[in-house]
C-alpha cells in the first residue's frame, strides 16, 4: 500500500540511489530486486522518482561510464534484467502520456527522457534494439516519436529540453559510440529507420519549438541538434535532403505558428542562418 505514495516512494527512492551510488559494484547482488521493486512501483502508480533511480542504475551498473566508449551492459544478467525494466517502463510512461495531455504530465516526460538519454549514452543495445511489449515496436521509435509530440508542448519547457537532448544523443552519439559495433549494425534499422519516415516532422519541429517556445537556454541545443541532422542525413552532390525540410518549413507563411507568423524575409534570413549549420557543444 504505501507504494502509492509519491512522498515514501521518493524517500524509499533516494535510500535506493544512495545504496547503489556508495556501494556500486558491490550492490550487484542487490540490484535485479532493486530494478523490479522500482519496475512494479512505477507500472502502478507512475511515481517519477523511480525512473530518475533507474536512471542512476542505467549509468552506474553499465559497462562503461562514458558515452564515447560506450558498449552495451558488461554483465549479462544485469543487461538483461536493465533491458526488461526499461521495456516495461517505457511501455507505461508512453501509456499515459499518449493518452493525457503532456503538459499536465510534465515531470514525467522530462524523467523518461532522461531515462532513455542514460540508456543512449551507457547501454546502447537496450535503447537500440529493444521491442515493445505492447506494440511488437522498437522501443526507442516510441520513445522520439514521444520526443516529436513534446517539442510541440509549450507548457513543458524541462521536459522540451529533455526530449531535445535526448534527439541529440540519439542522432549524434559521438564519434567513438558511432565507430562501436552497436551502434554500426544496430542504427540502421532503429535511428536511421526513424529518420527516414520521420526525419521531416523533427526538423519542422525542433524550427518551430526554437522558433516560438522553447526556453532560450534550449536554443544553443536545438541549433546543434538540427546540424547533427543535416551532417548525419544530408547526402552532399545527390539530395540534400535535410535542407529541403528546412526549406519546406520555414516557406510556410504561418511559421512558427499561425498566431506569431514571421514575415517572409525573416523566414528567408532564418532559412539562411540554420541552413549553414551550426556547430555547437560536443554531447555530454
Amino acid at each position: 500500500p504505501w507504494r502509492s505514495s509519491a512522498e515514501i516512494t521518493d524517500a524509499v527512492c533516494q535510500v535506493y540511489q544512495k545504496t547503489l551510488l556508495s556501494a556500486k559494484q558491490q550492490s550487484v547482488t542487490l540490484l535485479p530486486h532493486i530494478l523490479e521493486a522500482l519496475k512494479n512501483t512505477f507500472v502502478a502508480h507512475r511515481h517519477v522518482s523511480c525512473l530518475d533511480c533507474l536512471a542512476v542504475a542505467t549509468e552506474t551498473f553499465s559497462e562503461v561510464a562514458v558515452p564515447s566508449q560506450s558498449q552495451g551492459v558488461g554483465n549479462p544478467e544485469i543487461g538483461n534484467a536493465i533491458e526488461g525494466v526499461f521495456v516495461a517502463v517505457v511501455d507505461a510512461a508512453a501509456a499515459c502520456l499518449s493518452t493525457h495531455p503532456i503538459a499536465e504530465n510534465a515531470d514525467l516526460a522530462r524523467a523518461l527522457f532522461e531515462y532513455a538519454h542514460k540508456h543512449a549514452l551507457f547501454a546502447p543495445a537496450a535503447f537500440l534494439t529493444a521491442k515493445s511489449d505492447a506494440n511488437g515496436g522498437l522501443v526507442c521509435h516510441e520513445l522520439l516519436s514521444l520526443a516529436l509530440a513534446t517539442l510541440a508542448t509549450r507548457e513543458a519547457p524541462d521536459a522540451m529540453r529533455s526530449a531535445v537532448t535526448l534527439v541529440n544523443s540519439t542522432v549524434q552519439p559521438g564519434d567513438k559510440a558511432s565507430a562501436s559495433h552497436v551502434w554500426r549494425t544496430c542504427r540502421p534499422v532503429s535511428v536511421d529507420a526513424f529518420f527516414a519516415s520521420r526525419g521531416e516532422a523533427v526538423v519542422k519541429a525542433l524550427l518551430v519549438s526554437g522558433a516560438d517556445s522553447a526556453p532560450r537556454l534550449s536554443l544553443p541545443r536545438i541549433a546543434q541538434t538540427l546540424h547533427a541532422i543535416q551532417m548525419a542525413y544530408n547526402d552532399p552532390g545527390r539530395s540534400n535532403v535535410v535542407d529541403a525540410w528546412i526549406r519546406n518549413a520555414l516557406s510556410d507563411p504561418r511559421f512558427p505558428c499561425p498566431d506569431r507568423a514571421v514575415d517572409e524575409r525573416t523566414r528567408r534570413a532564418f532559412c539562411g542562418i540554420v541552413a549553414a549549420g551550426h556547430d555547437g557543444p560536443r554531447n555530454g
